[in-house]
């Protein structure tokens, strides 16, 4: 406690003690009050304006608090949107989609890169040779007399 008089108050006429030392120093009501010299002790603060009055455009984070965007934004996330996409059409984070979302289901895998791709391929061309080689085949046996087929025939019955 210091021994001076509050400012404010001793600039209204009245002797008041001050409890703080600011500049100038204050009583305990003008330093809840913060009031400042030359204004009116006492004096009421206008009332804040309320929120949300008729002609006054709604808060945009009062308005995403108010829907319940997160099973819409589940939804997007599910059919593949990305994440900063989501984050942008909801006027949230993207630590607001990660918490209230999951990560859609997995697809399968499929093989990918070029090695996946040149497997897919040799297989591909294997099967034709194979189709082509067998076809060959056949049409070379269906042209040989039937002393040289009972021949191959044979041989391939003792291997």
């Amino acid at each position: 406690m210091i021994d001076a008089l509050c400012g404010p108050c001793h600039a209204a006429g009245r002797l008041v003690k001050a409890h703080y030392q600011t500049n100038p120093p204050t009583c305990r009501d003008c330093y809840a009050k913060r009031a400042l010299p030359g204004t009116a002790v006492g004096a009421q603060a206008a009332p804040a304006e309320p929120e949300n009055v008729e002609g006054r455009p709604e808060n945009e984070v009062t308005k995403v608090a108010n829907t319940d965007w997160a099973v819409d934004a589940q939804k997007d996330r599910d059919a593949g949107m990305s994440v900063a996409d989501l984050a942008k059409k909801y006027n949230v984070t993207t630590a607001s989609i990660y918490g209230r979302t999951m990560k859609p289901p997995k697809q399968e895998k499929t093989k990918k890169g070029k090695r996946g791709a040149h497997r897919a391929l040799s297989a591909t061309v294997a099967n034709s040779l194979l189709e082509k080689w067998h076809r060959e085949a056949n049409e070379a046996f269906a042209a040989l007399p039937l002393d040289k087929k009972a021949q191959l025939l044979s041989q391939l019955e003792e291997a």
